[in-house]
């Protein structure tokens, strides 16, 4: 029972302790985030093939398109590969008259694409490549940390546990008998 509630005191200790290491972490994460979500949103990105996500395959219907456009980021960061849509663009691309009213070249759409592109293999880069890394290198110093810790605690509760006990048998003067039965027993054998 004691060897059980140890191990889960470690396990809550490793857990309290790796959110405490990682706050600074998380925080530069969500800001990685935030830039690629606007940068994406302001090259025209969307989170999903229907302008609405109102589509069967769509995950993100009812929510707003800033919120959408951070999910499929964070998604992406965490390793759940999204390509970028750039429907909207492309239709642009492809329809003169489309064209002529957005006031933009079919090269500067294509240059448009190529960024988005671009940035989206530096954010998988960024945030799924160097910060997962890091992430778990964090949590594996942590681990060793509160594993060489809790040692030096455990050993120090037992140290404290016999001296409470040679205390108490002092006192009731039990330990004068029990060491004279250890001596008797060691010379004997």
């Amino acid at each position: 029972m004691m060897k059980q509630i140890t191990q889960v005191r470690r396990v809550v200790t490793i857990i309290v302790n790796v959110f405490q290491n990682i706050k600074s972490y998380l925080l530069i994460w969500i800001i990685l985030l935030l830039v690629f979500t606007f940068f994406s949103i302001i090259m025209g990105t969307q989170a999903c093939q229907e302008p609405d996500c109102t589509g069967s395959s769509d995950d993100y219907a009812l929510i707003d398109g800033i919120t959408r456009q951070f999910l499929v980021m964070m998604r992406n960061s965490l390793t759940d590969l999204h390509a970028p849509i750039y429907s909207e663009l492309w239709s642009i691309h492809e329809d003169d008259r489309k064209l002529v009213e957005s006031g933009m070249s079919q090269r500067t759409i294509v240059i448009f694409i190529y960024l988005i592109w671009l940035m989206w293999a530096i954010n998988i880069f960024i945030n799924t490549i160097i910060f997962l890394n890091l992430l778990i290198a964090e949590v594996n110093n942590t681990y060793e940390q509160v594993v060489s810790e809790s040692t030096e605690r455990d050993y120090m509760a037992m140290a404290q546990l016999n001296f409470l006990q040679n205390k108490y048998w002092r006192l009731l003067g039990w330990a004068k008998f029990f060491w004279n039965k250890v001596r008797r027993n060691k010379f004997n054998n």
